[in-house]
């Protein structure tokens, strides 16, 4: 019976077929043949073959001079699986080629033919990727997974383990790639693209967009642009430079938010000059303006999305506040952080906001945020939760949680705040000053205990815009076995007996 015709009859008496949307091939081998991985932790795959209740697999070294079975020594891999797929996390290494190949265990205990070979290779790390030092204070309160980060002079995104072994990588030349969020699907946002495990694009926006972009429920995706227009020149200690230049208007940088389809059409457009004031500024920062030639005046650097309220929070880094969006109308719900002239920043004036970075909505009135306290006295940056109490006649923000950084690790400007699974918090030193010369990673308990930490040896950029922690590298990986499956014929067939019938799919 065809697969079609399976289904028909699996409706028919009684049995409710799921097949789980956008999901990865059932069948198909994996590594193919002639494959280059950058990555060393490694999904391999086959299909499901007849009678088999279970599969050896074994991976070896490849012999490059061809005078040796490379499985007649005891191989690198050796291992039997029940499903159709394995992950395999250790020894396999970097700048090696290896050699793969599966057989099958009928029910007996019996021994199918080996099946053909394949070979793949494993690409050498970038010469740029640095030692790292590792110290862990407490296994069993690390939150497992991957750390991803990238150095961000160097061009290089990098996942490691929990000892600091780099596990994958992706070099881009003399492109930064700032990582923003791990897809569900397991591919990575990056700003500026969509990209695969392999390296592949299948998303870039239609224009420049700087710093932030995060995905969206609907698919779409939303990111932070550049506007320019020309604006005044407030009065101050500048005022003299632009009076003997002539000059009565200097252009202002301000923000756009866009967002997308996959298609790249834009569906929505948001500008601050709509919704801030012009009377809201940094002076220091219109200090820079004369010798710029324009005013960086907003510089926002992060989104977080409400899917409950469908609002959008943005973190606006020279005017010290994180503004909430209606996505639906595009007001403004609330702005916090720094008092200024407008009086449009209501709400947690009181917090302390020098320079903010890193936004992220937990969800129940919870964020966390990055402090860089560029305008702080000392110069100290802090990772902090806040929640926010939103009622009908006020709304109130209060930090709950916080994490100052030692004066040594001061982030002048990116660096990244968020809440691990377990309750533990990931903090990243991501450009400290000449007070501390490399880039630190720290995983914080919340009794301020670190539990875990990176930091990039003397070999290394000593810069990082981000860092992520997440599962591992195959979020969506999964294997179907398909009950009294044969072959010999042009598809693969499931025999089902007449009459009433069920049949067992091992998902």
């Amino acid at each position: 019976m065809r697969l079609n015709s399976l289904l028909t009859k699996a409706l028919a008496i009684g049995i409710i077929v799921v097949i789980p949307a956008r999901a990865p091939a059932i069948t198909g081998v994996l590594p193919v043949d002639g494959d280059t991985l950058n990555y060393t932790h490694v999904l391999f795959q086959w299909d499901q073959l007849p009678g088999a209740v279970a599969y050896q697999l074994q991976i070896a070294i490849f012999d490059t001079t061809g005078g040796a079975d490379p499985f007649a020594s005891d191989p690198v891999v050796d291992i039997v699986d029940s499903t159709t797929l394995a992950i395999v996390t250790d020894s396999i290494g970097w700048a090696q080629e290896y050699t793969w190949r599966i057989r099958s265990i009928n029910k007996s205990g019996g021994l199918g033919d080996w099946g053909e070979v394949n070979n793949f290779v494993v690409d050498s790390l970038p010469g740029t990727v640095p030692d790292y030092i590792i110290t862990i204070n407490d296994t069993s309160a690390y939150q497992p997974g991957l750390t991803m980060t990238n150095l961000t002079r160097d061009a290089v995104m990098l996942a490691v383990d929990m000892l600091g072994e780099p596990v994958f990588f992706v070099e881009w030349g003399t492109r930064n790639i700032h990582l923003s969020e791990i897809l569900p699907n397991g591919n990575f946002l990056t700003t500026p693209v969509e990209i695969t495990l392999d390296n592949e694009v299948l998303w870039e926006p239609p224009e420049d967009i700087h710093h932030g972009i995060i995905s969206l429920p609907n698919g779409n995706f939303m990111a932070l642009g550049r506007e320019d227009t020309l604006g005044p020149i407030p009065a101050g200690p500048w005022s003299a430079q632009y009076d003997t230049a002539g000059m009565d208007s200097v252009i202002w940088r301000g923000d756009l938010l866009i967002e997308w389809d996959h298609a790249g059409n834009e569906i929505w457009r948001w500008s601050v000059f709509d919704h801030f004031s012009m009377i809201d500024y940094d002076s220091i920062d219109f200090t820079e303006a004369f010798g710029r030639r324009y005013f960086d005046w907003t510089h926002a650097n992060a989104l977080s999305y409400d899917p409950v309220e469908d609002a959008i929070y943005m973190s606006v880094r020279h005017m010290d506040r994180i503004t909430k969006i209606d996505h639906a109308t595009g007001n403004v719900i609330w702005n916090m952080g720094k008092a200024m002239p407008s009086g449009d920043t209501r709400v947690g004036n009181d917090l302390g906001f020098s320079h903010t970075h890193a936004i992220e909505y937990l969800g129940n009135g919870r964020m966390v945020l990055y402090d860089n306290g560029n305008r702080a006295d000392p110069q100290i940056s802090r990772g902090l939760e806040i929640v926010v109490t939103e009622t009908a006649l006020d709304t109130t923000a209060e930090i709950v949680w916080e994490y100052v950084l030692p004066e040594s690790l001061y982030t002048q400007s990116q660096g990244d705040f968020d809440r691990l699974p377990n309750g533990n918090y990931l903090i990243t030193a991501a450009n400290p000053t000449n007070r501390d010369l490399t880039a630190r990673i720290f995983e914080v308990a919340p009794d301020s205990s670190i539990v875990w930490s990176l930091r990039v040896g003397e070999n290394g950029n000593r810069s990082m815009f981000a860092s992520e922690r997440f599962p591992g590298l195959y979020p969506l990986a999964f294997s179907m076995i398909q009950p009294a499956l044969a072959t010999g014929i042009a598809t693969p067939t499931i025999f089902v007996p007449s009459g009433a019938a069920s049949l067992e799919f091992k998902l």
